[in-house]
This record gives structure tokens, C-alpha cells and sequence, in this order.
């Protein structure tokens, strides 16, 4: 695995540094690192003060043994920019009381403690304190700024303690650990929470889908992976859980197959992991019984089995989970073949088919907050409920392509659309605003790919309404994904002249918004 950092720390073209302060020939056109030693230095300013780095500051050593030799980038101690210690411990406590829970707003305040316990008892500052300490600077960065300005953009300082972690994350690849995939994990979070923006996040993913593939290596033979997931620690568990996540997620922008796609279905594969899926009406139950409290003690019989979930803290059933990751993957499959001039229709549907059945609806919608004895059970079962329906969604935009006027994809709008008229609309209570932020941010893949592939007027507004509420908090990507159905929307509108348009909505291409530059739709 290689790293090869832009001009500011790689992020994407939009966090480059100016081309007046940095030189060009200091890197490749491919944005690889340049070992020419005619490259030159480049200076930047930080809070005032001059930053120079020399061209000599960027080592290259030869990595493991092979026909291709990687080489791994060496930031050396003098460009690091440390924080003094009580800066680094003010962030870290604030990373424990507020910023995990952004992070995983539909997590379990247990699943808080294996991150926090860690991060703030650990004798020596460790990649993934340092990666902590950085999310937190990101996170409240945010709000002293509009919705226009990126910290990752205006911040040196911050980027170059991007390329600290970078660095370290480097020096780890041989061996991984807990630490350093939690770091990476953390280094997209710190994207996402600045806006989703680039590609960065695509290498980060990388070195997490690594750690995860060696962890839950050979478990074909356990159960389908499930007994290889219960033997891990909760941490770990969470580590295998989120980097499924954003691969799961992340392949819906690159149409690809998810890099964890065996892992998915040796762990969520219908009829194989049926024996520890927790369900919508298990998650009510557990509420009801009062198994799923919220609360910080150490986990129970349910919450071990609720390890094994990805309901939380995502939100989603483990075969919607699974669902996705095969839609992504014959998205591909049927962009390879078309090229071949190979495709099928026929056998589309049939692989089609047997995803569909898998995300019908089998049980009676628990429709009011009063069935459940928290707002989080209730966000998480309508987050649920939304993915379940987008991901049907997904399904046949892939198949069918994104036509909103064929039939099976209007009849998805609707039923996505349903679920999502049970969020709190203009929320002014306490509670509502909890359960408006919760679901709104954690769906954000949900309202795209909705709004992109819909016609209805009253649908746009109602998505609109809803994505408006949260762009005011200016966390998060929903400014973006709103900026991109507003192109969409003004480009149909404008292709009508008075009919109604029946061109593609090209929703996936849109994400691209610049050559290296892709949304994250997590």
C-alpha cells in the first residue's frame, strides 16, 4: 500500500495547497510523490509564521520484498507541528463527551467506552489519540466557519497533521493493529465531517479493509465469519463493523464491488448469518424488555448477540448490509459485461431477483415513538427502514438505470418517501431535533439517490425541507449532496420545454464533482 499525498496532504484537489506556494515539480502528474532531487522546496504560512519544507523532507525507503516495490512516504520529526499537552488533553476528553457521539450517533454508549477508554487512559500518545486529537480539532474547527470554507483547506497547521498521521500509519503497514485501523477510520470521519469531499478517504479505507481482511481471515469454515466477529473484542468487533461500512457505502460513488465483499458475505449472507441477525422487530423487543437502554454497563447476553449486528451502531440490518454490497458488486459486474458486449438481461434479473426477495418487508412497521423506550431506538429503526427501501431503490436503478419513469423505481421513491414522512418535519421540540439530526445525517445516501431519481415536485421539497434543517448545522456532507440535487433538478427541468424529461439521471457520475475528487455518501 502506497501513499501519495498531494500538495497539501492528498486530501483531494480542492484541499491543494495554492500553486504560488507550493511547486508544482515537487510532485508527479499522477500526484505521487517526486524522488527527482531537482524538485524544489515550497514554503506555506501557518497562524503567521513561515513553514518550510525542504525538499529533502520527504524520505523514500524500499518496501517489502517483490516484483513491484512500494515505497512509503517518511515525514521527518521537523515537520511536525505538535500541540502542547493541554490542548492535546482538552480534545481528547472533548472527543469522549461529544465528538464519538457524532461519530456514531447510533451507537450504544458502551460502544463510547471501547473507543474513549482507550483513547484517553493510554500512557503514550498513540496513533489513534493523535488521530482522535485531529477529529476533534476538525469537528469544532467546523463551526467557526461557513458552509463554503473547508478546515482541510484553509488550515496548514491541520494539514500537516494529516501528513503526521499519514506518516505514522505508514510505519505500520507491515504489522496492523487495533490502533491503527481505528486511526484510519478516524482520518475519514475527519473527512466527512468536513464535507465529504475528495478521495483521500479512498486510501484511508484501504489500509482499514487491510487490518480488517487479516482479522477475519479463513472464516468460511466459522459459522459464515459470525463465531470469528463474537470471539473479537467489542472493539475490534466496532473496527470490523464501521470499515464494512464506509466500503460498503463507498462503492455506491466508485461502482465498484466493496474491497470487504467476501467478509460481507461470510459474515451477513442470507440463511447463513440468519442466526445472529438483529432485526427491526428484535432491536423493539430488546427495547421493550429493557435490553437496549442505552446505558454504560458492561455488555449483556443481548448486547453480545448485538455485537454481532450491524443495527448498531449503523442502523441497518445485516442482509440490507449485505444487500448493498451485491447490488454494488452486479454494478459493476453489469458494467464490465455491457463493455464486453456480453450482457444479459435475463441473467441481470435473475442475480436481481434474489437480492429483491431479501429486502421485502416481513413484519408489521411499529409507526409511533411511543413503542419504543428511547429517541435512538426509534432513529435507528427509522434509519433501518429508510435503507431498507433506498437500497431497493439502488437495486433497480442499477438494473434498470436511472429512469424515474420506469415503474419499479417510482414505486421505490414511494416507498422510500413513506418511511421518510415519519421524520419530524421543521422539528422544534428537544426530542424531535435529536431524532431529525440522528436520522437526516445517517441517511444521507437515502435522500440523494431519492431526490436524484424523482420527478415529483412535492417529493423535492420535502427533501429539500429536510436537508436544509441540517445544512444550518455545517457538519457533515448534506450541503453538497443538496448543491448536486439542485444541478440535477435544474438540468431536467430545463430539458423539458414543457414535456416531461426522459433523459438518464447520471446520479452516480454527478458525485464525481472534478477529476480525483469524489462524495462520500456516508
Amino acid at each position: 500500500m502506497v501513499w501519495t499525498p498531494a500538495k497539501s496532504s492528498a486530501l483531494s484537489p480542492s484541499y491543494n495547497w495554492n500553486v504560488t506556494m507550493a511547486n508544482t515539480a515537487f510532485f508527479t502528474q499522477a500526484v505521487a510523490f517526486n524522488s527527482d532531487p531537482s524538485a524544489s522546496d515550497y514554503t506555506e504560512f501557518s497562524n503567521g509564521a513561515n513553514v518550510t519544507i525542504h525538499n529533502d523532507a520527504f524520505r523514500v525507503s524500499e518496501g517489502t520484498e517483490g516484483a513491484s516495490k512500494p515505497f512509503f512516504l517518511t515525514i521527518p520529526m521537523r515537520v511536525d507541528l505538535p500541540l502542547p499537552f493541554q490542548v492535546v488533553a482538552s480534545l481528547l476528553q472533548q472527543y469522549s463527551k461529544e465528538v464519538v457521539n457524532v461519530q456514531y450517533s447510533l451507537g450504544k454508549e458502551f460502544i463510547s467506552d471501547f473507543i474513549t477508554t482507550s483513547t484517553i487512559r493510554g500512557e503514550d500518545l498513540t496513533i489513534e489519540q493523535q488521530a482522535a486529537t485531529l477529529l476533534s480539532r476538525v469537528y469544532f474547527l467546523r463551526f467557526s466557519r461557513s458552509h463554503h470554507e473547508l478546515v482541510l483547506q484553509d488550515q496548514t497547521d491541520v494539514r500537516l497533521h494529516v501528513l503526521q498521521i499519514e506518516s505514522l500509519l505508514n510505519q505500520s503497514t507491515r504489522e496492523l493493529k487495533p490502533k491503527d485501523a481505528m486511526a484510519a477510520l478516524h482520518l475519514i470521519s475527519m473527512i466527512l465531517f468536513d464535507g465529504g469531499h475528495g478521495d483521500k478517504w479512498r486510501q484511508y479505507l484501504l489500509f482499514a479493509a487491510k487490518y480488517v481482511k487479516e482479522r477475519m481471515r479463513e472464516t468460511r469454515d466459522k459459522n459464515g465469519g459470525l463465531e470469528k466477529l463474537r470471539e473479537l473484542g467489542g472493539k475490534e468487533a466496532l473496527i470490523v463493523k464501521t470499515a464494512i461500512w464506509f466500503d460498503v457505502l463507498a462503492s455506491v460513488t466508485t461502482i465498484q464491488s466493496p474491497l470487504l465483499l467476501d467478509v460481507v458475505r461470510s459474515l451477513f449472507e442470507p440463511r447463513r448469518s440468519c442466526p445472529a441477525e438483529l432485526s427491526n422487530t428484535t432491536f423493539v423487543l430488546m427495547d421493550k424488555l429493557g435490553g437496549n437502554n442505552g446505558d454504560s454497563t458492561p455488555p449483556s447476553e443481548g448486547e453480545s448477540e448485538e455485537k454481532l449486528s450491524m443495527m448498531s451502531p449503523m442502523g441497518c440490518e445485516n442482509k440490507v448490509v449485505w444487500a448493498f454490497a451485491e447490488i454494488s458488486a452486479l454494478a459493476q459486474l453489469k458494467w464490465q459485461l455491457k463493455e464486453q458486449g456480453k450482457l444479459s438481461i435475463q441473467n441481470l434479473v435473475l442475480q436481481s431477483n434474489k437480492i429483491e426477495k431479501e429486502l421485502e418487508a416481513r413484519y408489521i412497521p411499529v409507526k409511533d415513538i411511543s413503542d419504543f423506550s428511547n429517541v435512538m431506538s426509534y432513529s435507528r429503526y427509522l434509519v433501518s427502514n429508510i435503507f431498507r427501501t433506498s437500497a431497493l431503490l439502488y437495486l433497480h436503478a442499477v438494473v434498470n438505470g436511472g429512469y424515474p419513469q420506469v415503474n419499479q423505481i417510482s414505486l421505490a421513491v414511494d416507498e422510500v418517501m413513506r418511511w421518510i414522512r415519519y421524520i419530524p418535519w421543521k422539528p422544534k421540540e428537544q426530542t424531535e431535533k435529536q431524532i431529525h439530526r440522528t436520522v437526516i445525517r445517517s441517511t444521507v445516501f437515502a435522500f440523494y439517490i431519492t431526490g436524484a431519481l424523482t420527478d415529483d415536485e412535492k417529493y423535492r421539497k420535502t427533501i429539500i425541507d429536510h436537508l436544509v434543517q441540517e445544512v444550518g448545522a455545517v457538519m457533515g456532507n448534506c450541503k453538497a449532496i443538496l448543491e448536486i440535487l439542485d444541478e440535477i433538478w435544474s438540468e431536467r427541468r430545463s430539458g423539458r420545454s414543457g414535456l416531461q424529461c426522459t433523459d438518464e439521471v447520471l446520479w452516480r457520475e454527478k458525485l464525481t464533482r472534478r477529476p480525483g475528487e469524489l462524495i462520500l455518501l456516508v
